[in-house]
């Protein structure tokens, strides 16, 4: 693998921690279909470049209903 790469990748408990995070949180409980990362439900990405967060076309219900 490119190093760049290599050291962009997450650890095990860093890739595991969103997960477990989603598991257990309470406030989840009552919600569904958020997108979460970085331990956290994710924001709208409303920039031409996507670091983070969820992008709008990605919230479009009729476009999933067509899918």
């Amino acid at each position: 693998m490119v190093p760049e790469v290599i050291a962009s990748l997450k650890t095990i408990p860093q890739g595991t921690a969103t997960t477990i995070w989603c598991a257990t949180n309470p406030l989840l409980a009552t919600i569904g279909g958020v997108h979460c990362e970085g331990a956290d439900i994710a924001g709208l990405a409303l920039g031409q470049v996507m670091p983070a967060g969820v992008k709008p076309y990605a919230l479009d219900e009729s476009a999933a209903k067509r899918l």
